[in-house]
């Protein structure tokens, strides 16, 4: 069962890797900061994940609480910015749900929430990107753009960010209790987990090759 995990993971690098790769070959096309700034992240994602195949800590933090406390605040808060600072225009909106989300971690790393829920914070950070995505489709159905959809750089991140966040929340949140209690459950999910991870940064890919359409 090691070499399953092994290839899990390869899988979900290999797709990391297409993204960021994809990223720096149309590095030099791209005309908007915004979608600059995508790129280095996705670089960033690719590089962290490298780093923790081959190694479990990180200057002697382990693996668990660097996402959690370093890997996740950066993901979300990058996501929170992309969303509603950069396509919503909404400055407000990004420093309360980046004010509230570091909130959720502090109170995480002070008090130690967990229990069922795998992470407080994670899900304070997903039930905020959710509202954040809601309010991104509604722009795009109102806008000129759902008929470019398959141009549109925002839908095809969209989309990815929906699959690979949303869809694998309840995976995430409950990975733990399923993997003691409900092993062939566990491994029936975390194999959707990994397919739907996969298939987000296949998105974020096609997002440079497909998207026409500036952010």
């Amino acid at each position: 069962m090691e070499n399953y995990f092994t290839i899990c993971q390869s899988v979900i690098i290999g797709a990391e890797f297409i993204a960021a790769l994809t990223a720096v070959l149309y590095f030099p096309r791209i005309k908007t900061v915004a979608y600059k700034v995508f790129a280095f992240y996705l670089i960033y994602i690719f590089s962290q994940e490298l780093y923790f195949y081959f190694f479990d800590s990180f200057l002697s933090i382990s693996k668990a609480r660097y996402f959690t406390f370093i890997g996740f605040p950066i993901d979300y808060v990058f996501l929170y910015w992309f969303f509603a600072f950069n396509s919503l225009k909404n400055g407000k909106i990004f420093f309360v749900f980046s004010s509230v989300y570091l909130v959720s971690v502090l109170s995480e790393a002070i008090w130690g929430m967990g229990g069922v829920i795998h992470s407080f914070s994670y899900t304070i950070g997903i039930a905020l990107l959710s509202v954040l995505l809601i309010m991104e489709f509604i722009k795009q159905i109102k806008s000129d753009e759902i008929l470019y959809f398959k141009e549109n750089k925002m839908f095809y991140i969209t989309i990815g960010v929906i699959l690979g966040y949303i869809g694998t929340f309840t995976f995430f949140s409950f990975n733990k209790v399923l993997y003691e209690n409900q092993r062939e459950l566990w491994y029936m999910l975390h194999l959707f987990f990994i397919s739907m991870n996969s298939v987000m940064y296949l998105l974020f890919a096609a997002s440079f090759i497909w998207g026409k359409r500036q952010l």
